[in-house]
């Protein structure tokens, strides 16, 4: 302040140079005015008043957006409580405000901050020289349960919030503030519900996925006992007609003495079961044909196996 002080006696400025810094904000009053004569003007000459209308819209709501950015920040708590945790601050103003389930019935003035999930009553504090601040009283939080009760004792401009645990009666200063306040509490009401539901279905659904992939593991588990007791299941095995599988014909070579029927093919004459170990192998029949496809050098046979009908087995 002392060196706006300066700076005006320096240039001999008549007009303190504090009261041309507030010229900014004191025009945003003005702009909503000045867009409702251009709509008037503009919809005489039946031209298109779309954007005006939105602009209207636009400077109509930064007022009230500073309005509540100022409040919020004299909101204070000696319990530290974040306001942000709350939502968005949508709806904010003074109402009168009484509990006649309370031994003291009479009406209060209030502070009151609509968020998108709780409603905060606050006292407003003086504080001398103009200032003040809004003391932290107690809070609701807006659920399915919070009743807005539009029309109350024959008042036109009083309505209320019943709760579980709360009776609240509140007074506007006129009928259109109190259908602003209504409006504002069903929206956050309903939205808050909406999110509410959206989580909780999304809850389940996880839960369904959970259960069915727990479900699912224990079937294939008892299928795996009751298929192979004590051991792992053999791995299915590719369904293209094309593919190659190992086989161990050690044991069945001396047992079989495999007669050559065509060229790289064999005729099996007795049955034969893969190892244990051996997860790529096929079981055999007798009279069963296999083309033999690669001889490797640890003993073992490449074959392509194929059923007694001629089919080729997977």
């Amino acid at each position: 302040r002392s060196y706006l002080t300066r700076v005006q006696s320096l240039f001999g400025t008549v007009t303190p140079l504090s009261s041309l810094l507030i010229k900014p904000i004191q025009r945003i009053t003005k702009y909503p005015l000045l867009l409702k004569d251009c709509l008037k003007y503009t919809r005489s000459l039946h031209q298109s008043t779309t954007k005006l209308e939105l602009a209207l819209a636009a400077v109509e709501e930064i007022p009230v957006q500073t309005n509540n950015a100022i409040n919020l920040a004299l909101l204070q708590s000696d319990e530290g409580l974040n306001w942000h945790k709350y939502g968005e601050l949508i709806y904010q103003g003074s109402l009168m405000v009484s509990e006649p389930r309370l031994l003291i019935t009479s009406e209060k003035e209030r502070q009151v901050f609509i968020f998108e999930n709780t409603i905060v009553f606050a006292r407003k504090i003086e504080l001398g020289q103009a200032k003040f601040k809004y003391e932290y009283k107690f809070r609701i939080a807006l659920t399915a349960g919070v009743q807005v009760v539009e029309f109350l004792e024959n008042e036109a401009c009083k309505f209320a919030l019943f709760t579980s645990d709360h009776r609240i009666h509140l007074r506007a200063s006129s009928v259109d503030i109190k259908q602003a306040w209504i409006k504002s509490l069903r929206t956050a009401i309903h939205k808050h519900v909406e999110e509410e539901a959206v989580r909780l279905r999304s809850m389940t659904e996880s839960r369904i996925r959970s259960n069915t992939m727990v479900t699912n593991d224990i079937i294939a588990r008892d299928l795996r006992d009751k298929i192979s007791p004590g051991r792992s299941p053999t791995p299915k095995r590719p369904s293209s007609p094309f593919t190659k599988a190992r086989i161990n014909v050690q044991d069945s070579r001396r047992s079989t003495s495999p007669h050559p029927v065509s060229f790289g093919a064999y005729k099996v004459t007795v049955d034969y079961e893969p190892f244990s170990d051996d997860h790529h192998g096929i079981s055999l029949k007798v009279d069963q044909t296999v083309e033999v496809l690669e001889r490797l050098e640890d003993g073992r046979w490449f074959v392509q196996a194929t059923t007694i009908t001629g089919q080729v087995e997977h």
